[in-house]
């Protein structure tokens, strides 16, 4: 038996393009807060657990994969109001 998990970051579902649209988060600042400058899809998400699924990943178990769109590498303070760390240029 396998055992996976997935951690996604902030997935532009329903619930969050609410808040975008009602002006209580900022798209922008959450971009900027990731180390790939993009918010996640709920089908980036699905691409992982379908990976997860298939024979590609048949060795993996015991794993959690952050598809965060590097969220938690970035400084994800920041996100809150906290102090980002400098990016490298």
């Amino acid at each position: 038996m396998r055992v996976n998990t997935v951690s996604p970051g902030y997935t532009v579902t329903a619930a969050l393009q609410s808040q975008i649209d009602l002006g209580l988060r900022d798209p922008e600042k959450l971009k900027a807060h990731s180390a790939l400058g993009r918010l996640i899809a709920p089908k980036d998400i699905a691409r992982v657990v379908v990976f997860l699924l298939s024979e590609e990943a048949g060795v993996l178990t015991g794993i959690n994969a952050p598809a965060d769109a590097g969220w938690l590498v970035a400084g994800s303070w920041g996100t809150f109001g906290g102090v980002r760390a400098a990016q490298a240029r």
